[in-house]
This record gives C-alpha cells, structure tokens and sequence, in this order.
C-alpha cells in the first residue's frame, strides 16, 4: 500500500509539473503557430513566382486552412493534453505542406532541406513531458523523408542532412534538459512558497489561505 501511493504521488507530482510547464510554454506555442502560417504562405507564394512548380497552388497551400484552425483552436484552449495533440498534428500538417511545396523542384534541396533544421531548434522547448518531446522530434527527423529519397538529391546531400540534422537534435536535448530543469527549480520553488503562504509558520496548522 505504501509503494503504491507512493507511485501514485509521483504520478501526480509529474503531472502537475507537466501541466506547469505547458502553461509556461502555451504563449511560445502559439506564437510559433502564429509565424509558421506566415512563413509557410510567405514562402509558398514566393516560390511560385520563382520557379515553375509541379504541382498547383491550390494543392500546396490545401495544409494552410487546417492549420489556420488548428492555430486558432489552441488560443482557446488550456488543456495540456489537447494542446500537446493539436502541436503535433500542426506539426505535421507543416511538414505536408513543405513537401507539396517542393514536390517536383530539381533545384528544392539546395534551399529547402536545410530549412527542415529550423524545425527541431524551434520546438523544442515547448513540450511538457519527454515523451511528447520525442515526438515532436520524431516528426521533425521524419518529415525531410520523402524529400531525401527523392531522385533529385544526391548522396552528398543526404549524407550532409544526416549529419546535421542528428547535430541539430543534439543540440535540442542538451536545450530541451537545460529548460526543464530551470523551470523545475521554479516549480519546486512555487510549491514551496504556496505551502508557506497557507500554513501558520509557527503550529503548521492550514491558514484560511490554503482553504480560499
């Protein structure tokens, strides 16, 4: 009995810093929502005007409307766990919208690939738990797929997008760990102070605070 509520507070311990740090990072994500649909239509038009593309212009920007919504949706709402799923889809839908983008280009690669790096660096500091955190690497390493396999990439290409690209991911562990233990420390740190805000220093009994 003791080993489970033992589990059982750590469990809640976890999730309570998990909902802490979403909260922290709701403002970033979307903001970063926000740029993306910019950026992404920005750099769509401006494509079309460069090169003559293989695909449409209504195909290529087709991912821009779920994302508007997806983008609109998460300043509505709170919830850590829809808010961590609607990041992912947008996430994805981003890197739909990429490949579209250069579907057909011969000269795509010199330009676009290296912008997929951008990706990872970022997001990753708005996941809440490592797990999400995985995730949202995941599909930042899988995205450039159907781009690298394409025939016009060569080997060098691949082999140089590897190499930076697993770079690029080292560098976002090391921040992702750098960030959640500063704001561990501050978790820690407003827990402390709450429980001292409601309880009398002197006989430890709760304050009329704790119970407001």
């Amino acid at each position: 009995q003791r080993h489970t509520d033992h589990a059982a507070s750590a469990r809640m311990r976890r999730n309570a810093f998990a909902d802490f740090v979403a909260r922290k990072m709701a403002p970033l994500t979307r903001s970063l929502m926000g740029l993306a649909v910019l950026a992404f239509t920005a750099a769509t038009l401006v494509s079309t005007l460069h090169v003559a593309a293989a695909t449409t212009l209504a195909v290529r920007l087709a991912p821009l409307a779920p994302m508007c919504a997806i983008a609109l949706v998460a300043r509505r709402i709170d919830d850590r766990v829809c808010m961590v799923m609607l990041a992912l889809l947008y996430l994805l839908l981003l890197e739909i919208g990429i490949d579209l983008t250069v579907f057909g280009y011969s000269s795509a690669s010199d330009w676009v690939l290296p912008g997929y790096l951008l990706l990872p660096l970022a997001t990753c500091m708005i996941w809440p738990r490592m797990v999400d955190f995985l995730c949202g690497m995941g599909l930042c390493a899988l995205g450039p797929l159907p781009l690298l396999f394409s025939h016009t990439i060569s080997n060098d290409m691949r082999f140089q997008f590897i190499v930076y690209m697993s770079i690029g991911l080292c560098i976002c562990v090391l921040l992702y760990t750098s960030v959640t233990r500063t704001l561990q420390a501050q978790f820690r740190l407003e827990l402390r102070l709450r429980d001292q805000a409601g309880t009398d220093v002197l006989t430890g009994v709760y304050t009329r605070n704790h119970f407001l």
